[in-house]
């Protein structure tokens, strides 16, 4: 059987036909397997993913990195720059569903100190057919940070901070334009007919 250079690096691992001894995947921006489906976060940005997927009984173990960069705007100074994305992951996948009613089961903590950090995720699948580029696209999507800051210390001495704050493309909570009043204000001047 002849393969082409994307049935090496297929988007879609079809995990029943992986060897016992697994196999590792490599995609890049500049292969282009996954560009398509990762243009929405990373633009035409380099990337590397590395992606191990084995065999284990009748789940798969996947391991691997991703690299990548986005583009973000510093909440606390806003000024463009590009947050690198250096993520691990280490997932059990499971094929098929598990009904949790009539005799299936759930595994649980008890409390949120008994997780193991370090130990694998778990993702369900609802066949044998593991997308690769969903998988990646949300482990990307979830390195996002809720309050991207350009540097870790990005504070008002920051020079980017104080750039902003003096072309106006910020104001702080202290200047005139912004007055404080008493959400009860209005009602004091409203007359009641008794």
């Amino acid at each position: 059987m002849a393969y082409n250079r994307l049935a090496l690096q297929p988007t879609t691992i079809h995990l029943e036909e992986l060897p016992n001894e697994g196999r590792t995947f490599v995609y890049t921006n500049e292969s282009g397997e996954l560009t398509p489906f990762l243009k929405d976060l990373l633009g035409q940005r380099p990337y590397r993913v590395e992606i191990e997927v084995k065999p284990m009984g009748n789940v798969y173990s996947a391991t691997g990195f991703i690299e990548a960069g986005l583009e973000e705007l510093c909440s606390r100074c806003a000024i463009d720059f590009i947050l690198p994305v250096k993520e691990r992951f280490n997932e059990i996948l499971v094929v098929g569903e598990t009904p949790l009613e009539g005799g299936g089961h759930q595994a649980r903590v008890n409390h949120s100190s008994e997780l193991n950090a370090e130990g694998p995720e778990c993702t369900e699948l609802p066949s044998p057919d593991f997308k690769v580029a969903d998988f990646v696209h949300e482990l990307i999507a979830l390195a996002r940070p809720i309050k991207p800051m350009a540097k870790a210390d990005c504070d008002d001495s920051c020079e980017n901070y104080q750039t902003a704050l003096q072309k106006g493309w910020i104001t702080t909570g202290n200047s005139e334009s912004f007055q404080k009043t008493s959400p009860f204000s209005e009602l004091s001047k409203l007359k009641l007919n008794s």
